[in-house]
């Protein structure tokens, strides 16, 4: 895989598996696994419209899904570490209280989320308003520009110091209506953005970015599909979060190698 050399496998991508038997990868798919071409299944998000389909109980094959631990007693989980606590620390320390967070509309019903939230910012000594946590569906991103203006209107005094913007997908909408607005990142407004890393090549505003390091996620699922279970039990692959001076240093020099750190 490029810029993985350790990684000597290829991957195969299926689009729309979620779809159904209709969807045409999921029938390429399907015939994939039952002819032994493929070596190993990830799926990046819970699969579970597909508990029944035919790659997914096939016993032989090693699956995992982004998802929680004992979804399944035959696909091994990859759970992220929650990426707010560290970002909230770092505002924190930086100086700023009040803050804002915009995050997927696929969290919006989750007490446990928003009960979370707004805990780790009491923790953190910041003040997250209950309207100042909102939420916009990353499949529509656009939707996300008039929250921004609303949580930016009126007097600086009563604005956010800061904006957390919890999906990478939000962000390019979110840097647009900064610009028009002409904010002034960080000094008006510190930005922390979520990412999944590698990171976008293109970003205008200076804004701190923390996320989740891909490359070594597939690594890490690569080895533990040919490291085989212990006791035949389903393994969780945990991914913690790290910024992206982080994700930065561990793979420099690696574009033709291994990250540094050693692993697979």
């Amino acid at each position: 895989m490029r810029g993985i050399a350790s990684l000597d496998c290829e991957f195969a991508r299926y689009y729309d598996v979620g779809a159904g038997a209709r969807a045409a990868d999921y029938q390429r798919l399907a015939a994939d696994a039952a002819n032994a071409c493929i070596g190993g299944l990830l799926f990046t998000t819970d699969p579970w419209q597909l508990w029944d389909a035919p790659f997914v109980r096939q016993p032989d094959l090693r699956k995992a899904g982004i998802m929680s631990a004992g979804r399944r007693g035959d696909m091994d989980a990859v759970v992220f570490h929650s990426f707010y606590g560290p970002a909230m620390e770092w505002l924190a320390a930086h100086g700023r209280r009040r803050v804002a967070a915009i995050c997927a509309s696929t969290l919006s019903g989750s007490r446990d989320f928003v009960a979370g939230i707004h805990g780790q910012a009491e923790q953190c000594g910041l003040v997250l308003p209950p309207h100042w946590l909102q939420f916009a569906d990353f499949s529509h991103p656009a939707a996300v520009r008039p929250l921004v203006r609303l949580l930016l209107a009126g007097p600086a005094s009563g604005r956010p110091q800061a904006l957390l913007v919890g999906d990478d997908n939000l962000t390019p909408d979110v840097e647009l209506v900064l610009l028009e607005l002409g904010i002034r990142v960080p000094k008006e407004l510190e930005v922390v953005a979520h990412c999944n890393f590698p990171p976008p090549a293109l970003q205008r505003l200076p804004m701190r970015r923390i996320g989740y390091d891909l490359r070594q996620l597939l690594c890490d699922v690569v080895a533990q599909f040919r490291n085989g279970r212990r006791n035949g039990h389903p393994e969780v692959i945990t991914v913690p979060p790290l910024w992206e001076d982080e994700f930065a240093e561990r793979w420099a020099g690696a574009v033709h190698g291994g990250p540094p750190n050693g692993k697979p």
